[in-house]
């Protein structure tokens, strides 16, 4: 009884919080899926604090993720992760929501990890409705779900996979419905958001990009949407090319693992490196997305910690130098920096291909002093 009604009471609370942010901005996040509002609503009550009060919500779900590794995965997993945390994003998990659907992401994959492909597919779904990017984790849920329910009949196996699929749907567009209902003018404005957006500078495509002045090609910076972006006459089909390259990037980590080639967890850290490299936009703070999976996984690794130290190296301190010009139409990017964010990429590439299982890791990684891999439960046969 007493559990209950704390819980009522915190859903009560939260439910108020939400109303008043709506209230104030009278809108739902432009950028951003509908169930973000959540992450960003429980300050909104105190504006005087709001920067406070916004860092210590989001340390409470950093310290989720931290107890879920200590509780599920190896015992120092949760030190590792912190580790990431402090070398690749101290000036940003505090400041952005990033850690919330991390947390989410890390739930559903232990979920999956004891069977519970119901919980993971609910998971999959609210993580969907704060920040997108775990939906491409949806496949590799049913293909997990379809191998190990046994030697059962097809249709069984199709049945228990139709009512996975079926909740995930009917929660996310539940979701979307209702946001449509609540402001329809920006329900749906992730999307567009997203696909109008140019090249984000510290995107995998914005590298590319860069490189094409070796042929060249003009390319220039410009501050748009919030961002520092990169501008040039190959921007248009770059982008087009990043999106080629993450449905069969997506495609083959999940045919690797269909084929028991990689387990369940190095699946799910692959995709979602895919989905950071092909995106138009890699904020800094999207490395949190994939620090609560690599700290259950790998450990404290040094393939990883040289990612997160170069994108600390990126963002703050090296676009300290960016220098605006023009009335901040027009901007002159260091060629440190674009190199800077070039090997960061370089690595994160070197790092996809290894969870693939394409290149051999004992040569990257460091000693298992956290012992993950022993603590992980892998979905290959």
């Amino acid at each position: 009884m007493c559990l209950q009604r704390g819980l009522r009471l915190v859903f009560n609370y939260l439910h108020l919080r939400v109303r008043l942010a709506l209230w104030q901005h009278r809108q739902l996040p432009l950028e951003y899926p509908p169930l973000s509002i959540v992450a960003i609503a429980l300050p909104v009550a105190s504006p005087g604090a709001y920067p406070f009060v916004f860092g210590a919500w989001m340390i409470c779900f950093a310290a989720l993720a931290y107890f879920l590794l200590r509780w599920k995965g190896a015992p120092l997993a949760g030190l590792a992760l912190m580790g990431y945390l402090v070398a690749g994003a101290w000036a940003t998990v505090l400041e952005r929501f990033d850690i919330v659907p991390a947390a989410i992401v890390l739930g559903a994959y232990l979920a999956l990890r004891e069977r519970r492909y119901r919980t993971a597919y609910l998971l999959l779904a609210v993580g969907t409705l704060v920040k997108v990017f775990p939906a491409f984790l949806v496949p590799l849920v049913i293909i997990d779900q379809y191998r190990s329910t046994g030697p059962t009949a097809p249709m069984e196996r199709v049945g228990a996979v139709a009512v996975g699929i079926g909740l995930y749907v009917a929660v996310v567009g539940g979701g979307f419905a209702l946001a449509v209902l609540m402001d329809p003018s920006h329900a749906l404005g992730a999307f567009r958001y997203a696909l109008s957006r140019p090249l984000e500078v510290e995107s995998g495509p914005a590298t590319l990009l860069w490189l094409t002045c070796l042929f060249g090609q003009p390319v220039h910076g410009a501050f748009a949407y919030g961002a520092y972006n990169l501008i040039g006459g190959a921007d248009g089909w770059l982008g087009a090319l990043g999106g080629v390259a993450l449905v069969a990037g997506w495609a083959y980590s999940a045919v690797r693992f269909w084929r028991g080639s990689i387990d369940a967890g190095r699946a799910w850290i692959a995709t979602l490196c895919i989905v950071l490299l092909t995106g138009k936009v890699f904020s800094a703070q999207y490395l949190i997305w994939i620090a609560p999976l690599i700290a259950l996984i790998e450990g404290l690794d040094l393939l990883w910690l040289l990612i997160a130290l170069s994108t600390t190296l990126v963002f703050p301190i090296l676009f300290d130098h960016v220098e605006v010009e023009l009335g901040g139409a027009l901007l002159v990017y260091p060629w440190f920096l674009l190199a800077a964010i070039a090997l960061r990429n370089v690595l994160l590439v070197t790092a996809t291909l290894r969870e693939l299982g394409l290149i051999r890791w004992e040569r990257f990684r460091t000693p298992r002093m956290f012992g993950a891999h022993q603590a992980v439960v892998t979905s290959a046969r």
